[in-house]
């Protein structure tokens, strides 16, 4: 019987594995409400952040946690390199607050790696190395060349005003490229600098929800050569690129871009028909309706049209149409592990 690991590799390498992985967009919102913890305590104190990913890799062990064990901060971390101030909240994500009022403001801004949420992310990945048993590291490719970063785009519309950021593209142009080739080699030094930790990266989750905000003409301009840096900076990891939004649109463009795996929201047969088993496909369970609020019955039903709709010729890890909702309930993701074992054996 093929391992967990290796049904992963054989699913994005369009094998058809024994098992279609199932996959756990792990981030602080669902992780703490499933243990019970706090969530503002999460990101800042490293041994429950690493107690509590795993906790949840023991309780769903046929799961894959994607992008695994990490130091989780959310989406603020490469905020905070441009001097954006955090905001901590008991029970919600940080967020940060915009740093560009106006667009000449962008000729100003500079990274500050040590005076950021950097170096305590880079602490927190060693933490993790020398408290992380070396089972999950062996039996899931964790840590191990590792590495997460937000996408130039999101890092660039958090140091503003989301209207003005849109705006931008048109009344700005010249200024948001030099805003967006910043926020892209601020990405790729964070990755280089997880990579001194982890190793050389082999397995990279990207996450930038902006581009379904942009016609394929403006995504074309202001971010696929963008995306293309990124990722042609790690030629040899596996890239997860993250975006539960509408991207059917630009979706032609992702294997262009570098991604291996897209965590999609949209419709599956449409998005798999269109990328012509050039990337495999992480998806398509709605985080709030099934996989929260739904029955175990129901949660069952549509994981298996899922696996109906993608699974066939392999490119496919079923998962959460983005990521895990808060108080998702552990029945509800055992009975999507449970699909994925029946389908196995059809």
């Amino acid at each position: 019987m093929h391992s967990k690991l290796q049904n992963f590799y054989d699913a994005i390498s369009f094998k058809e594995p024994e098992r279609v992985p199932f996959a756990i967009w792990n981030t602080g919102p669902f992780c703490t409400t499933i243990c019970g913890e706090s969530e503002k305590n999460y990101y800042l104190d490293p041994e429950l952040k690493l107690r509590v990913m795993l906790k949840v890799q023991d309780m769903f062990p046929e799961a894959i946690l994607i992008p695994g064990i990490w130091p989780d901060f959310g989406t603020v971390l490469e905020a905070s390199v441009f001097g954006s101030e955090i905001i901590w909240h008991d029970n919600a994500p940080p967020n940060n607050k915009p740093v560009i009022h106006e667009y000449t403001d962008i000729l100003r801004l500079k990274p500050n790696f040590k005076d950021s949420l950097l170096p305590v992310m880079l602490r927190q990945c060693e933490y993790m190395w020398k408290h992380t048993d070396k089972r999950y590291i062996d039996e899931n490719g964790y840590l191990d060349g590792v590495a997460f970063s937000m996408g130039p785009l999101e890092v660039a519309a958090a140091l503003m005003d989301f209207s003005q950021f849109l705006i931008g593209f048109y009344d700005a142009p010249e200024l948001m490229h030099k805003l967006i080739s910043m926020t892209t080699e601020a990405v790729i030094h964070i990755l280089h600098e997880q990579q001194k930790i982890n190793g050389p990266i082999k397995r990279l989750a990207m996450g930038d929800h902006l581009p379904h905000n942009l016609s394929p003409e403006m995504f074309m301009e202001f971010c696929f050569p963008y995306y293309k840096q990124v990722f042609d900076e790690f030629p040899d990891a596996i890239k997860v690129y993250h975006n539960e939004g509408n991207l059917l649109h630009i979706a032609e463009s992702i294997p262009d871009f570098g991604a291996n795996i897209v965590h999609y929201g949209v419709d599956t047969k449409e998005l798999k028909s269109i990328l012509k088993g050039k990337v495999t496909i992480m998806g398509n369970l709605d985080p709030i309706s099934v996989m929260r609020d739904g029955t175990p019955e129901l949660v069952y039903e549509k994981a298996m049209e899922c696996l109906r709709d993608g699974a066939e010729g392999g490119g496919m890890l079923l998962s959460s149409a983005g990521g895990m909702a808060p108080h998702t309930p552990a029945e509800n993701v055992r009975a999507a592990l449970r699909a994925t074992e029946d389908y196995a054996c059809k």
